[in-house]
């Protein structure tokens, strides 16, 4: 086992390692095994859950709603007068494909919109069944544009029997929320925990900043694939970071057999396309699959810089035989847009339906998916909410083929609807594979933490304080650490994190624990049972497996 050297102090901390010959799950550093709990919730908490709560809102930062060019709503978006925690992109609408395709709907919303003193320029998306992301721009006139104002235009005159635009029409026109990955991200957090991770003595525990630790042993051997292939699981985050213990391939985006981590050039290319066409107003952009600082000058550290690498480093722990597909849809400040998670979910649900209609087809095979572990959300009190329905529709279709998906619960202490993990408590047709699954964040002792929000939608939990991985050696912070030059003696430097490890907190890290013991148990249900094998790929088989699957996982993480 491994242990970690801290300074001058001892923290409870998790390094999560292969399991024991034999065993299925994962293990600490510390000789223990990592705790994962489901749990179910009863019909009426489901029900509560789904009501509007009297709790905590989290508030909104202006600084990234300015950066953003981003918005809350307040009131015309859910035909409410209450005030909702939802944070949107100001002049960017998303439309349902089917319906910006067609000629006369296209027509009709662009001329409802030039009506009301707006111009939508449109980037058509390379994803099959992903959004469009339409631009609005004022006219001549110079006012100001809203896409909540577009939105309530469009509706009035959707009901209005002189105008060409339907209400069926106008349902399919959505604003485009923000996502976060981080607790604080967006929202003000409401308990006294200090954002400054480090003491006088070192790493403070419970903080959710990252902290260099140094581990004196490498990652574990990976074995071979069990069951007929490696699980793969897609993790739609901030990219990766080049790091001397995780391997990335890219060959013309086409996969390989045995490699840990594979890049998806075609849905990166049509993130950044979408950007590229219908630009916005934030100049961020998803290049390739690789993380950027957004500040070169001053030498700070974007505080999701690294979250990628670091869940990738997770799954190569704890799930040594699985591979991971990883896809940039997050920026490094912690925010990210919607409408680039639903390109790449749809990308997703593409390469499982090429796989499961073309199992022949070896490049076709090998895209296949079988597990989405989801470190970002956004905040909507209701499901009814216009930007949580093209979510709904992608993660259902995903969920119908098998797919087993996870979303982090958010870290913010609040039992508001954090979506896409609130999804779980919703009804799963008959044939389809498992709902959501949200995850929630445990402290060392097995006791919630206190960042973590909770609801009935929270329907499992996993360690997520103190957990150590990968993370960017490349960067160095501009902490400077007390020290005597002259003989060469420093203090600990808390962001200098040469060793490629550090120690980190919340619920995005506790969802790709729950992720890679579901891939051992997808391993194990294939070796036992022939019929289940991981290469067959039908859906048929794919949704029996899935479930199977989550209930061996639901019977051992009690």
């Amino acid at each position: 086992m491994r242990d970690v050297a801290m300074y001058l102090r001892r923290l409870p901390a998790y390094i999560v390692s292969e399991p024991p010959r034999g065993q299925s799950g994962v293990t600490t550093g510390m000789g223990g095994h990592m705790t994962i709990r489901f749990v179910d919730s009863n019909a009426e908490e489901q029900a509560d859950s789904n009501e509007a709560r009297s709790g905590y809102d989290p508030a909104i930062l202006q600084e990234l709603l300015t950066r953003h060019g981003a918005r809350t709503t307040a009131g015309p978006v859910l035909d409410t007068a209450e005030r909702r925690p939802t944070a949107y992109r100001r002049n960017a609408l998303l439309i349902d494909a089917d319906t910006w395709n067609v000629q006369a709907k296209q027509d009709a919303i662009r001329t409802t919109l030039k009506d009301a003193g707006m111009v939508a320029e449109d980037a058509a998306t390379e994803i099959e069944g992903a959004p469009i992301r339409v631009t609005v721009n004022p006219d001549e006139s110079g006012k100001p544009v809203d896409a909540s104002k577009a939105l309530e235009q469009l509706d009035k005159a959707a009901q209005d029997d002189a105008s060409e635009l339907t209400p069926e029409t106008a349902a399919e026109v959505h604003p485009e929320p923000l996502i976060t990955t981080m607790a604080g991200a967006l929202t003000l957090v409401p308990w006294a925990i200090s954002v400054d991770p480090v003491g006088q003595f070192g790493p403070q525990p419970g903080a959710y900043g990252k902290v260099a630790v140094k581990v004196l042993a490498g990652l574990p051997p990976r074995p071979g694939p069990r069951g007929g292939r490696r699980p793969v699981i897609a993790v739609v985050d901030t990219g990766l970071v080049p790091h001397p213990d995780l391997d990335v391939f890219e060959v013309n985006g086409a996969p390989f057999e045995d490699q840990f981590i594979t890049v998806a050039p075609d849905i990166q290319n049509a993130i950044f396309s979408s950007h590229r066409k219908a630009p916005t107003a934030c100049t961020m952009r998803f290049k390739d699959h690789e993380e950027r600082p957004s500040n070169l000058l001053n030498g700070t550290v974007d505080e999701a810089f690294g979250h990628g690498t670091f869940i990738a480093g997770i799954i190569r722990q704890a799930a040594p035989a699985a591979r991971v597909l990883a896809i940039k849809a997050v920026n490094s400040d912690r925010v990210g847009y919607a409408g680039d998670a639903l390109i790449a979910l749809h990308g997703i649900l593409n390469r499982v339906k090429a796989a499961q209609e073309r199992p022949q087809d070896e490049v076709k095979r090998l895209g296949m998916v079988d597990i989405v572990s989801f470190s970002a959300g956004y905040y909507a009190d209701t499901d009814r909410w216009p930007g949580t329905k093209q979510l709904v529709k992608v993660i259902d279709e995903l969920t119908a083929r098998g797919v087993l998906v996870l979303a982090a619960a958010g870290n913010d202490a609040t039992d508001q609807r954090f979506y896409p993990a609130a999804l779980s408590t919703r009804p799963v047709d008959e044939g389809s594979g498992p709902q959501v699954i949200g995850v929630g964040a445990l402290n060392p002792d097995g006791t919630k933490s206190l960042f973590s929000n909770e609801a009935a939608w929270v329907n499992c939990w996993a360690d997520g304080v103190a957990v150590i991985s990968t993370y960017p050696p490349q960067v160095n912070g501009p902490f400077n650490p007390p020290g005597v030059a002259k003989l060469e003696r420093w203090g600990y430097d808390p962001d200098n994190f040469a060793s490629g490890y550090a120690m980190w907190s919340g619920t995005s890290f506790a969802t790709p624990l729950v992720a890679s013991a579901l891939a051992e148990e997808l391993m194990n249900v294939a070796e036992e049972d022939a019929d289940l094998a991981l290469t067959d790929l039908d859906r048929e088989s794919t949704v029996k497996r899935a479930r199977e699957a989550l209930e061996r996982a639901r019977a051992r993480y009690r």
